[in-house]
């Protein structure tokens, strides 16, 4: 999996909102380290189908969904959606700590 895109372009978030699940599990040095991941354009723990993806993506503007883990191993994605401004950050479904989905 590559560590960046292959296009070298980098992006900056405006606004992000954070889920409630999200705040509860992760640090801010975990946001931050996403954030800046995501500014160099690494898509995180994708699979390389799903980063070609994003990557494409990107560039026509379209939703891209990002994939990373916190130092303490709990996943998160950090979702930007076509035509909405700035990222939304969330724990996968299937991870939430706390009842069901």
């Amino acid at each position: 999996m590559p560590k960046q895109s292959a296009s070298n372009h980098t992006t900056e978030l405006k606004t992000v909102r954070i889920s409630r699940e999200a705040r509860e599990v992760l640090s801010r040095d975990d946001i931050k380290k996403a954030i800046t991941m995501y500014a160099a354009c690494n898509w995180g723990d994708v699979g390389s189908a799903e980063w070609r993806g994003n990557d494409e993506a990107y560039k026509s503007d379209g939703t891209i969904k990002r994939r990373y883990r916190s130092a303490k191993g709990n996943p998160f994605l950090i979702t930007t959606e076509a035509g909405k401004p700035g990222a939304v950050i969330k724990i996968p479904c299937r991870a939430r700590l706390k009842g069901a989905c």
